[in-house]
């Protein structure tokens, strides 16, 4: 009984000694569990993480349009001040995901591109026009009366007591079309040539040689135009534009307070 006695005591002992081994066994097989459970809910959350990280990174804010400014800002740092107040005339390219801020906030949007895909903006009050020219036509062909009836429509919007100010001019890469445009503008207020053209050529990629030959064709016409209308002398430019504008208003339009 002593020996049976001892071999239980041994067995106990042999049972008391294994157990624990097996409980480490267990806690051990627990632990790596836990500790893999816990490496993969940290692998899922930096998943998470970087999914999200990767989502905010693609909400940017749209870049500025091609060739946008405020033309009479433009002015001011060119050292032609008091011409054409800030504010009221904005320039530019495509403006396709633009916000309303980004642009001005322009009440006013002249379209210079044959289709129209910018309306966007109505929900902020804004008018449209689309004014496109003819692909055939050359704009700065300031000859060509297709070319001539077009920037007279344009210009005639500017002139219009309805219209609201500020007005954005734009067209796809805001430099050929709406340079022309703005171009015209400038020489109705009177800014000389050479700060005519600065102004052109603040345009990435704009061709000064296209510009100088519709301004050289513009003083030749002018030089051989002149009317009056009802005992009064008109503007060189309504004359210019065989009575469709009438410079006087664009330059009372572009001159007024701006909001």
């Amino acid at each position: 009984c002593r020996l049976g006695g001892y071999m239980l005591v041994a067995l106990d002992a042999t049972e008391t000694t294994t157990r624990p081994k097996r409980a480490r066994k267990r806690k051990t097989r627990a632990e790596t569990n836990s500790s893999s459970s816990s490496s993969s809910s940290s692998s899922v959350d930096s998943g998470i993480s970087s999914t999200m990280q990767d989502s905010k990174a693609t909400v940017t804010t749209a870049p500025p349009p091609l060739n946008y400014r405020d033309v009479g800002l433009c002015l001011e740092r060119l050292g032609c001040s008091q011409v054409l107040r800030r504010g009221r005339l904005y320039r530019c390219g495509d403006i396709e995901r633009q916000s309303w801020d980004a642009l001005g906030r322009p009440l006013t949007i002249i379209n210079l591109r044959n289709h129209d895909n910018d309306k966007f903006l109505e929900k902020h009050g804004v008018v449209y026009h689309k004014v496109g020219k003819a692909k055939e036509h050359d704009c700065f062909d300031v000859k060509d009366k297709h070319v001539r009836a077009w920037l007279a429509q344009v210009l005639s919007i500017l002139g219009d007591s309805k219209t609201q100010y500020p007005v954005l001019v734009h067209c796809r890469s805001g430099k050929d079309r709406t340079g022309i445009v703005i171009a015209c503008v400038l020489k109705i207020l009177g800014v000389d040539d050479d700060v005519v053209k600065k102004e052109f050529l603040e345009s990435k990629k704009a061709n000064g040689t296209m510009l100088d030959a519709a301004l050289g064709a513009m003083r030749k016409e002018l030089q051989k135009t002149s009317g009056t209308k009802r005992g009064k002398k008109l503007h060189p430019f309504t004359s210019f534009f065989r009575n469709k504008v009438d410079a006087d208003k664009i330059i009372a339009r572009l001159g007024e307070q701006s909001r």
